[in-house]
C-alpha cells in the first residue's frame, strides 16, 4: 500500500469552542488502496507520498485524485486552512470566487489528521485536529458576515458524485453563493446532482441568497452523518436545503441557522428520512423554524428529533404547504415559536401523521387549514420533556452548547414506539449489519436502554426506546423488529401473533403492526420473515 500528502496554507492556531462535538476516529484504508496525504505547513513541491512530502495545497490532492489510473481512495488532511483558490502553482491564490473543491468519485477526503510536526502524524481526532475547508479567499472575514463580498461562492462540491464520494471530519465555512440566478444556493457545499457521502463536518457561518445555507442538495440522494450545521443563512433552507433530492440525515444537529423561509432544513418535492438529528433555536422570518416541507413528492419521515426553541410566523418548529406531508415519530416538539402553529402548521392541501411523540398543546394546539389534515396516531403525549438546559451553559440561545438531553424524570423516557426506529442503512455503529434497528442515539449511546422506572408508557416489550434524540441512560437491550413476544428471537410465536392479528389494527399499541401503517398484512409478515432468527 502506498502512502501520498497534501498542503494548504497555515496552522490554525485557535480553536473554535461553540462547535458540538462530533465523534473521533478513523477510517482503516482497504489493501491495495493509495493514499495521499496534505498539510498545509508541507513544504512546496510534494509528492503526497508521506507526511515528510505532502502536499501543500488540497487542489494538488484533489487533482492527483480525480486522475484514475493514479488509483487513489483516500485522501488524509492534517489539522490547518485550505482555500478552494490556492493551489502549487498560485500559492498565493487567485481570487476566483468560483473556486472549489470538488470530491471525486471513489474518493474519501478526510480531514482531522495531526499531520506535519505533530509526535504522530496520523492520529486522527476530528474536533481536536481542527481541518478548515474556508471560502475567505481574503482572509479578511469579520462578525456577522462581514467582508465577504469576494468569498467563493460555494467552499466544496459533491456534483456528479456518487456515494462513494466521501467527506469526512472537515469544518466547513465562509461559503457566499450570492450570485443571484448564477451561484445562488448551497454555499457551504453544492451537491446538484449529485449523491456524496458525508460524515463529522461543520457547517457554519456560510451564506447563501437562495437556498441551501450549509448545503445544497438536488437530484440525488446524499447521506449526512453525524453533522453540525450552525449559524448558515439563506433566503431558503438556512442549514439544508432539499430540492427533489431524498436525502438520508442521521445524527445531525441544525441550531442556529435562518432563511425567510426554513431556518433549518427545507424539503421542496424531496422526501428526506430524517433521524436522530436535533433543531434547536432555529429562525425563519415566515414559515417553518425547524423544518419546512412543499410541493407534491415532499414526505419527510421524521423520527427520534428534537425540536425546540424553533421561531417562525408560522410553523415554529413543522411547516408543511402545498401538498407538502410528513411522517413524524418517537419525536418532541416542545418550546418552538410562531404566531401560528408554534409546534406544527398545515396549510394548502398539506398531511402529518404523528405518532408516539411528545407536542406542546397536543393537537388541538397545530394550526391546520381546511384544506389539509392530521392523522393523530397513538401514543402521543403533551408534557413537558424536562430538557436538561435548552439555554446552555453560556445562557445564550442558537450556539451550540445548548442541552435537550431528557432528565431522569422525562415523560419522554420509554415512550416511544421501538419499531418506528428506522434500520440502520448507513451502518452507524460499523457491525456490518444494516438491517438492524438504528442501534444508537445523537451520543452514540445505546438506542434501546430501559431506565428502571417501569413507567414503560410507549410500545413494545419492552418499551425502552425514548423520544427525542437522545436516550436517558439505562440497561441496554437487543430489539430486534418483529420481536413481539420479547424473548430475544424472531421466531414461530411472532409468527403466529401476527397471523393471529390479521387486518385493521384497533389496538393502540399493535405489536403486529411492523411497518405502522394502522394495519396487519403482507408487508409486515414479510418484514417478520425478513428478520426471522
Amino acid at each position: 500500500m502506498r502512502a501520498i500528502v497534501l498542503r494548504g496554507t497555515s496552522r490554525v492556531t485557535r480553536s473554535l469552542g461553540f462547535l458540538v462535538p462530533l465523534l473521533v476516529g478513523s477510517t482503516a484504508a482497504t489493501a491495495g488502496s493509495v493514499i495521499i496525504l496534505v498539510d498545509d505547513d508541507a513544504l512546496s513541491g510534494g509528492d503526497g507520498a508521506s507526511w515528510a512530502t505532502a502536499f501543500s495545497f488540497l487542489q494538488d490532492a484533489l487533482a492527483f485524485a480525480a486522475d484514475p489510473d493514479n488509483d487513489v481512495t483516500e485522501i488524509h488532511v492534517g489539522q490547518g486552512l485550505y482555500l478552494p483558490d490556492r493551489d502549487e502553482a498560485t500559492p498565493q491564490g487567485t481570487g476566483v470566487r468560483e473556486a472549489t473543491f470538488q470530491l471525486v468519485s471513489g474518493v474519501a477526503l478526510m480531514g482531522g489528521y495531526a499531520g506535519l510536526g505533530e509526535p504522530d502524524p496520523d492520529d486522527r481526532d476530528v474536533t481536536q485536529n481542527l481541518t478548515l475547508l474556508s471560502g475567505d479567499l481574503a482572509l479578511d472575514d469579520g462578525p456577522g458576515f462581514a467582508n465577504n463580498n469576494e468569498n467563493a461562492f460555494q467552499v466544496v462540491t459533491g456534483s456528479g458524485v456518487d456515494g462513494t464520494a466521501v467527506l469526512d471530519g472537515f469544518t466547513i465555512t465562509a461559503g457566499n453563493a450570492n450570485a443571484i440566478h448564477v451561484v445562488d444556493n448551497g454555499a457551504g457545499m453544492n451537491n446538484d446532482g449529485g449523491s456524496p457521502t458525508v460524515m463529522r463536518c461543520t457547517f457554519v457561518g456560510n451564506s447563501a441568497v437562495t437556498a441551501g445555507g450549509g448545503m445544497y442538495n438536488a437530484d440525488g440522494t446524499p447521506v449526512v452523518i453525524g453533522c453540525l450545521f450552525l449559524g448558515n443563512v439563506a433566503g431558503f433552507g438556512g442549514g439544508l436545503a432539499n430540492d427533489i433530492a431524498d436525502s438520508t440525515v442521521v445524527g445531525c444537529r441544525f441550531i442556529g441557522n435562518s432563511a425567510s423561509d426554513a431556518g433549518g432544513m427545507l424539503n421542496v418535492a424531496s422526501s428526506p428520512v430524517v433521524t436522530n438529528c436535533v433543531f434547536v433555536d432555529n429562525t425563519a422570518g415566515c414559515e417553518g423554524g425547524g423544518m419546512f416541507s412543499r410541493e407534491d413528492g415532499s414526505c419527510p419521515i421524521v423520527t427520534n428529533c428534537t425540536f425546540t426553541g424553533n421561531t417562525a410566523t408560522t410553523g415554529g418548529g413543522l411547516r408543511n404547504a402545498a401538498f407538502g406531508d410528513a411522517l413524524v415519530f418517537n419525536t418532541i416538539l416542545w418550546g418552538n415559536t410562531a404566531a401560528e402553529g408554534p409546534e406544527i402548521s398545515l396549510f394548502f392541501s398539506s398531511t402529518i401523521s404523528v405518532a408516539y411523540s411528545d407536542v406542546q398543546g397536543g393537537q388541538a394546539a397545530m394550526a391546520v387549514d381546511g384544506t389539509s389534515s392530521v392523522t393523530w396516531l397513538a401514543g402521543n403525549i403533551d408534557a413537558d420533556p424536562a430538557f436538561v438546559d435548552t439555554l446552555g451553559p453560556d445562557g445564550n440561545p442558537g450556539t451550540g452548547d445548548e442541552n435537550v438531553r431528557l432528565t431522569g424524570g422525562s415523560p419522554a423516557v420509554d415512550a416511544g414506539h421501538n419499531w418506528a426506529v428506522p434500520a440502520d442503512t448507513t451502518d452507524i455503529d460499523g457491525n456490518g449489519d444494516p438491517t438492524e434497528l438504528l442501534p444508537q442515539d445523537l451520543d452514540g449511546n445505546p438506542r434501546f436502554a430501559a431506565d428502571g422506572l417501569e413507567r414503560d408508557p410507549g410500545c413494545g416489550i419492552p418499551v425502552v426506546v425514548d423520544m427525542g434524540a437522545f436516550e436517558l441512560e439505562g440497561s441496554p437491550f437487543d430489539v430486534r423488529l418483529g420481536d413481539i413476544d420479547g424473548d430475544g428471537a424472531v421466531g414461530i410465536v411472532d409468527f403466529l401473533a401476527v397471523l393471529a392479528a390479521w387486518g385493521r389494527c384497533v389496538d393502540g399499541c399493535c405489536l403486529e403492526d411492523l411497518d405502522l401503517d394502522n394495519e396487519v398484512g403482507i408487508a409486515d409478515f414479510l418484514l417478520l420473515l425478513g428478520n426471522w432468527t
